[in-house]
This record gives structure tokens, C-alpha cells and sequence, in this order.
């Protein structure tokens, strides 16, 4: 059962590697703050992403966000607050911060 364990785990690391070497394309991360448009203020526990699951993060209490993407241009960020509805932002250039105010 281990040695099986081993095996998928070594064959996933040689697929990803595999992918990188075909598709020549380096990740970016996409960095940004999230904040009141009212209050200018933060805003903690936002949900945001491009896929879920994926390339997701949650805004911590600074309003703060962080996430690796292989999307190198024309993106969209889904953002959800928890009771809100999710908002959909266009990322121009995903290697520049962002400021998303809600």
C-alpha cells in the first residue's frame, strides 16, 4: 500500500514537470487588497479566485490576498463575501498588485 502511495505521488510530480517543460509557461502571483468602497477601509474574508479550488485565497484582516496562476493575461477574479452576491473583476496585468474596492 505505501510503496503504491510512493508511486502516484512520483507519477503526479513527473506529469506537473512534464506540463511546465511543454507549455513553457511560468506561474505569476496575483497579489492584491480588497476594500470597502464606502468605508475605505479592508475587508477580511473575502473569498477570490480565478478557479475554484485551484488559484483561490481569502483576504486576511489587512484585506490582503495572495495566489499563484498560470493565466498570464485577461483574467477574471471572482470575489465572494460571505451574504453577498460574487462579484467578477477583470485583472489586466496579473504581475501587478491590484486593488479591488466592493
Amino acid at each position: 500500500m505505501k510503496v503504491y502511495k510512493i508511486m502516484a505521488a512520483a507519477g503526479l510530480l513527473a506529469m506537473v514537470s512534464f506540463q511546465k517543460l511543454k507549455t513553457g509557461v511560468e506561474h505569476v502571483y496575483v497579489n492584491g487588497v480588497v476594500i470597502d468602497k464606502q468605508t475605505n477601509k479592508p475587508l477580511p474574508d473575502v473569498y477570490v479566485y480565478i478557479i475554484k479550488g485551484e488559484e483561490e485565497a481569502v483576504t486576511n484582516q489587512q484585506g490582503k490576498f495572495s495566489f499563484a496562476t498560470w493565466h498570464q493575461s485577461n483574467t477574471v477574479l471572482y470575489l465572494k463575501r460571505p451574504g453577498q452576491n460574487e462579484v467578477q473583476v477583470k485583472l489586466g496585468d496579473p504581475k501587478k498588485d491590484v486593488v479591488i474596492r466592493l
